[in-house]
């Protein structure tokens, strides 16, 4: 390998297969998925409002497309999205390529920047690092993600083409870059301030090129002005959390460190990293050689760009009780951090020193990849959207007979079978969405063909949004088409029961439950209430999209009437 790196061409040759593999490793992570969490608000149009949803209809709404998200403005991600849904439809490949080549953008940015100073060969090791950072999980393994990605990209965009192009044409296209950072994700923000600190800087006329960066900033401010008194104040940054800025600074340096070097401990996927000693150590290290380089002078006016924004960046976390060793804050944390280390470097280093680099970055390499496929089928993004195509699917099948305010996931019913994702929509939101932007829910073959867990969700959620339930009723007319069933040896009645209204009927015993499955081959059932020796119930199915007959499961002898035809 040493000997090939000679060549000058290998740096880049190398970048653009550590890329490609890093592409390739996104899909990988994230194969099974589908949408779940944060981005079915963005499938469904909906933002939050005083603790409920509000729903747009249109897509491109202007203001569905300014609303907060988690206090966030998200104009930049929820246009990719409507882009994606207006053209392609509901691909969510199509999103993990877009968070894939932010990833990559930022990755290269990061060697064309670092470059400079180190020389191409040392400045590949922290790319490639970048490229396979498994630490910062979310990034790699949660699309959505691809807001901070590509915000870090346009960011480090920004102040490359302020180093490379002199002139209003430079200025101008800085100045765009930042407004899109700044639309996408708050780490728009602090690249503000980190061009403030190059442009203030630099020569005259510094005054007259404020605008670059200020017209981000009023832009972003002037919607925080619009968007309060509509959606309310944001629970994220407070001005009271000021005193966790100084905590937030080290644990930034420990944890970002750790990742960068892989010696961060692999865990499952809660939300974040567990600082560890070597990390800690290692910032320790990093801040005692960079305050002996500070003391003796001669550093480049660059190194104040990464350092604001990074010391911005982890105030404005600071300040909304954000932990800056978390998966989704080290992609943006690493990369500034590779970037303030390089301007601390008087000249290109030497081909021994980048090898050895080289070298580290590789070392440190397996652990992160680790750190993505540790316990992976267990992670929030698989369980949940496993969870959110079965009870969509669900839905789908239920199609012009489910309340439109009807939840799923919010039925205790349907969560204590399994169906209980961590985000929902409201039945109407979601079948509206899916005829606008397709559907994202299981078909019904792909059902059918679930494990017998799955099914059992399927049927609970089938049976929350058709409302089945069993109302008192009067006994059947005389020559009514009914047929009693008995239980065998320890085993459970399992009758089938036809669609339309129908009555059933305890034949003798102790008060039982009755429970209704369709897809599911074992269990109870979906609970429906108790059954009573001598009384009658009624239980209407509607027909739906499937054909697939449902059965009714109880410990009892049981009969069961067709009171009407379906």
């Amino acid at each position: 390998m040493a000997g090939y790196l000679r060549d000058p061409r290998a740096p880049f040759v190398a970048l653009g297969l550590a890329i490609v593999a890093s592409i390739w490793l996104v899909f990988r992570v994230t194969s099974g998925q589908s949408f779940a969490v944060d981005e079915l608000f963005y499938y469904g149009r909906v933002a939050t409002k005083d603790n409920g949803l509000v729903h747009f209809s249109g897509p491109f709404t202007p203001h569905y497309l300014l609303a907060p998200f988690n206090g966030h403005l998200a104009l930049g991600g929820r246009l990719v999205y409507e882009t994606v849904f207006a053209t392609i439809g509901a691909k969510y490949r199509a999103f993990v390529l877009i968070d894939a080549l932010g990833i990559a953008a930022a990755a290269t940015l990061v060697f064309l920047l670092a470059r400079r100073r180190l020389g191409d060969l040392a400045a590949l090791a922290p790319a490639i690092l970048l490229l396979f950072l498994g630490f910062a999980r979310e990034q790699f393994a949660w699309p959505i993600d691809f807001n901070s990605a590509w915000s870090l990209a346009c960011g480090l965009g920004a102040v490359l083409v302020l180093q490379r192009r002199r002139g209003w044409r430079g200025d101008l296209l800085a100045c765009l870059l930042l407004a899109v950072s700044a639309s996408l994700i708050e780490v728009g923000l602090a690249f503000c301030a980190g061009v403030a600190a190059l442009v203030l800087s630099g020569p005259a006329p510094r005054r007259r090129r404020a605008w670059v960066f200020l017209v981000p900033v009023a832009l972003y401010g002037l919607w925080h002005l619009w968007a309060i008194p509509i959606y309310g104040a944001s629970e994220g940054a407070q001005l009271a959390n000021f005193d966790q800025i100084p905590k937030t600074w080290w644990k930034g340096v420990a944890g970002t460190l750790g990742a960068l070097s892989g010696t961060n401990e692999v865990t499952a996927y809660d939300v974040g990293n567990h600082l560890t000693w070597f990390g800690k150590g290692l910032g320790v290290a990093a801040l005692a050689a960079f305050g002996l380089r500070m003391t003796r002078g001669d550093l480049p006016r660059t190194i104040w760009v990464w350092l604001t924004t990074l010391l911005v960046y982890w105030t404005l976390l600071a300040l909304g009780l954000r932990a800056p060793e978390s998966y989704r804050y080290l992609l943006v944390g690493g990369a500034l951090l590779i970037l303030v280390a390089a301007d601390t470097v008087r000249r290109p280093l030497s081909r021994a020193v980048a090898l050895a680099l080289v070298f580290c970055a590789a070392v440190a390499i397996p652990p992160n990849v680790a750190e993505l496929f540790h316990e992976r089928d267990r992670d929030t993004f698989h369980v949940d959207a496993r969870t959110s195509r079965i009870d969509f699917g669900a839905l789908r099948l239920a199609r012009g007979h489910v309340d439109p305010g009807y939840v799923v996931s919010a039925d205790p019913r349907v969560a204590a079978a399994g169906g209980g994702m961590l985000l929902g929509l409201p039945a109407g939101v979601y079948l509206e969405a899916e005829e606008q932007n397709g559907p994202i829910g299981y078909s019904l073959e792909q059902i059918r063909s679930l494990p017998e867990d799955g099914r059992v969700t399927a049927d609970a959620a089938l049976a929350g949004a058709l409302d089945l339930k069993l109302e008192p009723a009067a006994p059947p007319a005389h020559g009514a088409r009914c047929r009693s069933y008995s239980p065998g040896e320890g085993e459970a009645v399992v009758a089938p029961l036809p669609f339309g209204r129908s009555l059933v009927h305890l034949d003798a015993g102790p008060p039982a439950q009755l429970g209704v499955r369709r897809f599911a081959r074992e269990g109870e059932g979906f609970p429906l209430g108790e059954l009573h020796a001598g009384g009658w119930a009624a239980l209407a199915i509607p027909r739906d999209a499937a054909p697939d007959p449902w059965h009714a499961v109880t410990a009892a002898p049981l009969t069961i009437c067709a009171a009407k035809p379906a």
